[in-house]
């Protein structure tokens, strides 16, 4: 009696800790949405119910792969609630515990049948040292194989994955965790002799590898595509800082002309006006207004990158008959340069390209970039002939040498999803529209 009672504390006991570091894992990995007392009544009331969930599960079954799909569920649902991120990765993060206590339980299990001389079903129902073993490595390799996935997503690390990362990760640990079961299928209903045991352990060991140097792998290149991207991004930045510390010297010989000749100016006007030539006085006024160096069409934030970008864009959109419209905040949101770099070239290079392929007499630019305070807005409008999204939805580049020509939409919606914004693309009355938002209360 006493020992039925001291296995059922220790099971448990051992699924209080399990539930408690798959819960734990997966707020620490997506972040909290609340802080303090009110998150962790909601982990204190997630927890209580998975564990639940856990200990009537196991009084129905031996097998957790059979009550997987529930785990997965609660622990989405958690995140759902509670946690922050996008629904993708919510997803991925859900299935990543389970896939590992799968992947352990397998291994563990193995190991220790082929020394205690049973079966795998009978290990996971006897009540002696190798089970109570079975147990506790099982619970320690979970928490140290999430220690080791969350350190190699940390996020701290400046590694973003978007899909093209997430795909091969999921995949490999779906496919992984089907075999696992099978094996695990395999094992418990059928008898196996010692040496099948054996090749079943290198199987799952050599499962457990592929994993680990897949995930591996896509850090590693997800590392070096984004370093190479902040290099020409970088390269893209010093050449608008450049170029915008010519025009400001161009701007500034302007204004010291016309200071200088301002004198001469004002003798004319005088003259037109006693000779009462007004339509002439006002032409004159205006081609005097027209001078680049008193549009004020410099931007003046904060920001270097911003000004540096924006300025030499409208610069050159100008220079080429484009009529741009500037409507700005000065002060810009602690948002990474290079990042900055990223949206505001790419849809500023689209915008203008846009314009060259108009037939449209009167081209126009709309720059708004706006600060209220909950939200960062960029909305950048454009003129077009006829619908770009009816043509071409996904919004491909249509430039000969595409390796050559910038990042691409695809960028810029990584970059805004790296700060949880919402990017959102339409057309209006003959303008193709680009709206991005930043929720400054999430990010900043």
């Amino acid at each position: 009696m006493i020992n039925q009672i001291f296995w059922e504390i220790f099971n448990l006991a051992a699924n209080a800790v399990e539930t408690f570091i798959i819960l734990h894992f997966t707020a620490e990995f997506l972040g909290k949405k609340y802080i303090g007392k009110k998150f962790y009544l909601s982990f204190g009331i997630t927890w209580a119910v998975f564990f639940s969930v856990v200990t009537i599960s196991n009084y129905f079954t031996e097998f957790e792969g059979i009550a997987a799909f529930l785990y997965c569920l609660l622990i989405f649902l958690f995140s759902m609630l509670f946690l922050q991120g996008k629904i993708p990765q919510k997803i991925i993060v859900s299935l990543l515990p389970i896939i590992a206590i799968v992947l352990i339980n397998s291994l563990v299990a193995l190991t220790f049948s082929s020394f205690c001389d049973c079966t795998f079903a009978e290990l996971l129902t006897r009540r002696d040292i190798y089970h109570l073993m079975t147990i506790v490595i099982t619970k320690l390799l979970l928490y140290y194989v999430l220690l080791i996935i969350y350190r190699i997503f940390d996020k701290e690390k400046g590694i973003h994955f978007g899909r093209k990362e997430w795909i091969p990760i999921a995949a490999t640990f779906l496919i992984s965790s089907s075999i696992f079961i099978c094996i695990d299928l395999i094992n418990i209903n059928v008898v196996l002799p010692t040496d099948a045991i054996v090749l079943s352990m290198v199987a799952v060991f050599l499962l457990i590898l592929i994993n680990i140097v897949c995930m591996y792998m896509v850090v590693k290149i997800s590392r070096g595509n984004k370093i190479e991207t902040e290099n020409k991004l970088l390269k893209m930045q010093t050449q608008y800082q450049t170029q915008y510390a010519d025009d400001i010297k161009v701007q500034e010989k302007e204004i010291h002309t016309i200071r200088h000749d301002l004198k001469n100016n004002l003798f004319v006007l005088d003259t037109l006006l006693n000779n009462e030539k007004y339509k002439e006085a006002k032409k004159y006024i205006d081609h005097y207004l027209e001078q680049e160096a008193l549009l004020g069409g410099n931007i003046l934030t904060n920001n270097e990158t911003v000004n540096a970008i924006v300025n030499t864009k409208m610069v050159y959109a100008k220079s080429i008959g484009i009529h741009v419209t500037l409507e700005y905040c000065r002060n810009i949101p602690p948002i990474d340069d290079i990042d900055l770099c990223n949206i505001l070239g790419n849809l500023l290079d689209n915008a203008i390209e846009a314009c060259c392929q108009c037939q449209m007499r009167e081209k126009k630019i709309s720059i708004q970039i706006t600060l209220d305070e909950r939200i960062f807005t960029i909305f950048i409008k454009n003129t077009i002939d006829s619908s770009v999204l009816e043509k071409n939805s996904k919004l491909f580049t249509s430039k000969k040498e595409k390796s050559r020509h910038g990042f691409g939409i695809s960028s810029v919606k990584e970059t805004v999803e790296k700060y949880e914004g919402t990017l959102d693309i339409f057309e209006r009355d003959h303008m193709f529209c680009v709206l991005i938002r930043f929720p400054l209360s999430k990010n900043f």
